[in-house]
């Protein structure tokens, strides 16, 4: 199985596939970290800009697998 995790904004968010869900976890872990100094997560959502809290970040992360 190859699993993809996309962005709240739909782009991948490290540009690999992992084997498990154990690899997906570690994923989004390191893609929240890369946030951290800043706080949030700025994304369009209906158009509006929205500054997402680091919380909310990993429930609206897609998660594919093929």
């Amino acid at each position: 199985m190859k699993i993809e995790i996309l962005s709240p904004d739909g782009f991948s968010i490290d540009m690999q596939t992992h084997k498990n869900m154990n690899e997906v976890k570690i994923a989004l872990d390191n893609f929240v970290k890369r946030f951290e100094k800043q706080g949030y997560y700025s994304t369009i959502i209906n158009g509006q800009r929205y500054l997402m809290p680091l919380d909310e970040l990993r429930d609206n992360c897609t998660i594919i697998k093929n």
